[in-house]
């Protein structure tokens, strides 16, 4: 019939999403203090991209960007990591794509054609010819990254 829909599978409180942002912040403040915890806790400074000291590579902020993008775990909303490529975060929601097909005796019912996960469109077998080509396509489709 042509008709498409989908839906989050599974969909968490938002105040689970809020948890997972600040473990990630958290996790990425503890490695980076670790690691170099002058600049990692600088304290007098008002912009992340100022430099106390001018011979210090990187600033304070490039140098948490970088931990924060080297950030995975397993939160309250499943595997969560960061894509730095394109300064993007993602967790493993998971979407359902359907398409309102006809049943054996005629009805209109709505079969599972694919999934949107981890920022990907995978199409069961069968349907890639229906739409012409969409493919398994990175970062397309239905948006729900």
């Amino acid at each position: 019939l042509g008709l498409l829909a989908y839906g989050e599978v599974g969909r968490k409180p938002i105040s689970f999403y809020i948890r997972d942002a600040l473990q990630m912040i958290g996790r990425a403040v503890t490695a980076a203090t670790m690691v170099n915890p002058d600049l990692a806790l600088v304290q007098n400074i008002l912009n992340c991209y100022d430099k106390p000291n001018h011979l210090e590579m990187p600033s304070s902020g490039q140098y948490l960007a970088r931990f924060l993008s080297n950030t995975s775990f397993s939160g309250s909303t499943g595997l969560i990591q960061v894509n730095a490529d394109v300064s993007r975060i993602l967790s493993s929601q998971l979407f359902h794509v359907w398409s309102l097909k006809r049943g054996a005796l005629g009805q209109p019912a709505w079969v599972t054609v694919g999934q949107w996960t981890r920022g990907r469109l995978e199409l069961e077998g069968g349907f890639l010819g229906l739409v012409g080509g969409l493919g398994s396509s990175q970062g397309q489709g239905l948006g729900a990254g």
